[in-house]
């Protein structure tokens, strides 16, 4: 398409001066107006003039980065989302995926990035294509949000311009996403950015078709489930700048239906699909949704008050004596099941156990009893709400282990770092008669490279029935623990 800046030359007689007026947008898209003007100086009325739409500038050669390394005929993420502890569970697939230069790759950046705030497992199947050797784990320190970490997939053989590969991965985020505006100040978030939560897809290779696949699981106990109401869909370009004309193009399909309320199980299948043919290069497309105001917490009241009293502990001696006294019966009952499992382990002295308790206005665990010195690292510290793997795990409503087939951001893992733990364990112990809202946590903790705790953390059956034990010892001990105005 050609359109004339101007011509040389005076009009004829009576005829208007005139020139046209050419916009061209970088992202292809191209305004044109006709101005005109008579000899006497009076202007005319502008006449835009019609272009090519904007839908069918989709050339992504004419995007393609510099530094670009593959392209792929399909790329499809599907992201399940737990509304319980904010989990995210991912598959990524990749068809067609070859390099996108002459120049073949030995090695490949995977999309999924652990920072801070992540820990999880990486799972990779090739079903076409050249196989995958190994994994490189590169720390990033260039990023704006802090310190990550970036996987880089090395092929057996080079991947090329030729190829067609089908490679597929999977990952897990522990602890990304937020269940509520209370869940996000208790992190830390400003109450001024409270309220609403949202995923970004930042399309950084070319790909024919991009799908993305977002699917909310409640996995709440009880009755009540909440799915989001609305969700909302922002394109921004590379430079960050929304572009609306993006959001309506026939070429961008975005489409979220929650069930009626009276539908609403766990069984429903709740999700959002988006799904564009050759998104472009460096755009990101955000969906936003607005979170409840507060935790769904059955017993709330009577939970906010076991808190209290728990973290109260320390304020007399007979009280943190109690405290003392119980996980000094979980550590028995722990050494008790090791030895039965593995009768020829060595006991472990530096293997402790240590009960936390939460600060609703400080929001942080702080340790309120344990066997092991007072000045000791993990009993002196205290871990902030979402944070290292006993805040992660109070915010989770999870047990967690450290470190069990998982990677972390360097920052997550500061005071445990700090703490020379080689393993940790960490239980949730609710309130009694719930469905999972902790009211403290219980941790075991290792400085031995050789402890026994390795050994449980790789027997799920022997961890189920440890979970069972001090669930037991739990509800036996929880009057005396987080009732003791009443029963002292």
């Amino acid at each position: 398409e050609v359109i004339s800046g101007s011509s040389a030359g005076k009009p004829e007689e009576g005829d208007d001066f005139s020139v046209n007026a050419v916009k061209v947008h970088k992202d292809g898209y191209i305004d044109a107006t006709h101005l005109g003007w008579s000899s006497a100086g009076n202007w005319r009325t502008p006449l835009p003039i019609p272009c090519t739409p904007y839908d069918v500038i989709r050339v992504e050669e004419a995007s393609l980065p510099p530094d670009a390394d593959a392209r792929s005929l399909k790329y499809t993420q599907t992201w399940e989302l737990s509304l319980k502890n904010g989990d995210i569970k991912t598959v990524e697939m990749h068809r067609g995926l070859r390099s996108a230069t002459r120049t073949p790759l030995k090695e490949l950046k995977v999309q999924t990035t652990a920072s801070a705030m992540t820990a999880g497992t990486l799972k990779v199947e090739v079903s076409e294509g050249p196989q995958i050797k190994d994994f490189e784990i590169k720390p990033n320190l260039e990023d704006p949000d802090g310190p990550t970490f970036d996987y880089f997939m090395q092929f057996e053989r080079p991947l090329t311009e030729n190829d067609s590969a089908s490679i597929d991965y999977k990952y897990t985020y522990r602890g990304v996403m937020f269940r509520s505006r209370e869940d996000q100040e208790n992190f830390g978030t400003k109450p001024e950015e409270a309220g609403h939560d949202e995923v970004i897809q930042e399309i950084v290779r070319p790909t024919e078709q991009f799908l993305f696949i977002l699917r909310f699981v409640s996995d709440e106990g009880g009755e009540k489930v909440w799915y989001p109401e609305k969700l909302h869909l922002q394109v921004l370009d590379a430079d960050g700048v929304p572009c609306s004309r993006e959001e309506r193009s026939s070429h961008v399909l975005f489409d979220y239906t929650k069930p009626d309320s009276d539908a609403l199980t766990k069984s429903v299948l709740v999700q959002a699909i988006l799904c564009i043919h050759k998104p472009r290069i460096g755009f990101s497309y955000k969906i936003s949704w607005k979170l409840p105001e507060n935790d769904n917490m059955p017993h709330e009241s009577e939970t906010r008050v076991y808190r209290r009293n728990l973290l109260g502990l320390s304020a007399k001696p007979a009280l943190r004596a109690r405290a003392d006294a119980f996980v000094t019966e979980c550590l028995i009952k722990l050494n008790e099941l090791i030895s039965q499992e593995y009768p020829l382990s060595q006991q472990d002295d530096s293997l402790h156990s240590y009960l936390f308790a939460f600060g609703e206005k400080s929001r942080d665990l702080q340790c309120r009893g344990t066997t092991a010195a007072l000045n000791e690292h993990l009993v002196v510290t205290s871990f902030e709400y979402g944070f290292d793997i006993i805040g992660t795990a109070f915010r989770r409503r999870e047990m967690m282990r450290y470190p069990y087939k998982t990677s972390f951001g360097k920052e997550m893992l500061r005071k445990i770092d700090e703490a020379k733990v080689k393993y940790l364990l960490v239980f949730p112990l609710n309130f009694p008669n719930d469905n999972g809202w902790p009211v403290g946590m219980l941790a075991f903790a290792s400085g031995a490279g050789d402890s026994p705790l390795k050994e449980v953390f790789l027997n799920d059956s022997l961890l189920a029935r440890l979970k069972l034990e001090i669930s037991e010892i739990w509800k036996s001990n929880v009057d005396k623990l987080c009732r003791y105005p009443a029963t002292a």
